[in-house]
């Protein structure tokens, strides 16, 4: 009997110890709040101005990062040789008019080679039971590097997230939102993303050390197939390719009043850099 109190007294130990270490690596991620609360957008008046391409509105139809709304210019255009894809570890189950997939959160629209970023009727949503806590939406981008890591190469600086499903206000009241979003870079806790309880786009602006370039966190790919719209006309050299893996796990939630599903309507990154 003493024995085997002995040999429960040492496992619980080892668990403990276990469990202790796990505490101890969660609890040395960076913390991030957004630093800015963003707004939605409509087209302008005259889309061949391009300083009236979007207009704030509350209730329009597209989410932007800040500089994008009121003048029309920002840091992520969408230059020739980027793409991104979604996939999730679960998804809830289509309905008949609706379906839920990673892929609802990509945001690849484009007018004249600007990105003009996604659109709130469609979200990602987890599809097990309860909260999804530990559920994961993984973000795949494939971006062309000329400087390969230096200072000035193209590089992540920053993102915007458009928490829950933003369709409208009561779509977004009964279904849950995250609280805190782990971002996982190449496999790596990189941050927490400490969410507010708002259906406005939010923004994360990365200080220098937390700038995500793809040269350094990423993993060069072959050029042939990388992309599946290659661009023509832009005249890009042949550069590097790099793959860049971003995972957003779901760590807590704002409960829905109706519905225990939590949904991210948008996630797009901010870019810095360019290709020449």
């Amino acid at each position: 009997m003493k024995r085997t109190f002995f040999y429960i007294s040492v496992l619980f130990i080892i668990m403990a110890a276990l469990a202790s270490a796990d505490v101890k690596t969660t609890a040395g991620i960076k913390s991030l709040q957004p630093s800015k609360i963003g707004e939605f957008a409509t087209f302008g008046k005259n889309p061949e101005d391009e300083n009236d391409w979007f207009v704030s509105n509350p209730n329009g139809e597209f989410y932007h990062f800040w500089s994008y709304v009121g003048y029309g210019d920002s840091q992520w255009d969408v230059f020739c040789g980027y793409e991104e894809s979604f996939t999730a570890s679960s998804t809830l189950a289509p309905t008949a008019n609706y379906s839920y997939g990673a892929d609802n959160l990509s945001n690849e629209k484009m007018l004249r080679n600007y990105r003009i970023g996604g659109f709130r009727d469609a979200a990602w949503c987890e599809g097990v039971k309860g909260y999804g806590i530990g559920e994961r939406v993984n973000m795949s981008i494939r971006t062309k590097s000329c400087n390969e890591g230096n200072d000035n190469d193209i590089c992540f600086t920053g993102l915007m997230i458009v928490n829950g499903y933003a369709k409208d206000a009561a779509t977004w009241k009964n279904n849950s939102r995250v609280k805190t979003l782990r971002l996982y870079v190449g496999g790596k806790p990189w941050c927490d993303l400490q969410l507010k309880d708002t259906i406005k786009p939010q923004i994360f602006e990365f200080e220098k050390a937390y700038r995500i370039y793809p040269a350094k966190s990423g993993k060069k790919i072959p050029e042939k197939g990388a992309f599946t719209k290659p661009c023509k006309e832009c005249g890009v050299e042949k550069v590097p390719v790099y793959q860049t893996d971003l995972t957003f796990e779901i760590v807590e939630v704002y409960p829905g009043s109706k519905y225990d599903d939590t949904c991210i309507t948008g996630i797009a990154l901010d870019v810095s850099g360019g290709l020449y």
